[in-house]
């Protein structure tokens, strides 16, 4: 009898550690297939941004207002140093 329920614990342990490894490597495909899914995302997003600033469109996902801004002052001041060829 002893020997009958250690064998069955042995089978029953075998089992639930199947089943622990069996859930452990479902969770991590789905943590790549997350990982995957953003990285194509992000894919898209630049190759839009690529397509589009061929056509002189910037996309707000990848230059922020705060950034155009900056980029509008330093022209200006740039413009402002060198205008002085566009007038003598």
């Amino acid at each position: 009898m002893a020997r009958h329920v250690n064998e069955c614990d042995g089978e029953i342990k075998e089992m639930f550690t199947g089943a622990s490894m069996l859930l452990t490597v479902n969770e991590h495909n789905m943590q790549l297939e997350r990982a995957l899914d953003e990285c194509r995302r992000e894919y898209n997003v630049l190759i839009d941004a690529i397509m589009n600033s061929q056509k002189g469109i910037l996309q707000p996902h990848n230059i922020t207002p705060a950034q155009i801004l900056d980029q509008l002052r330093q022209a200006k001041l740039t413009f402002a140093a060198n205008s002085h060829y566009l007038f003598h």
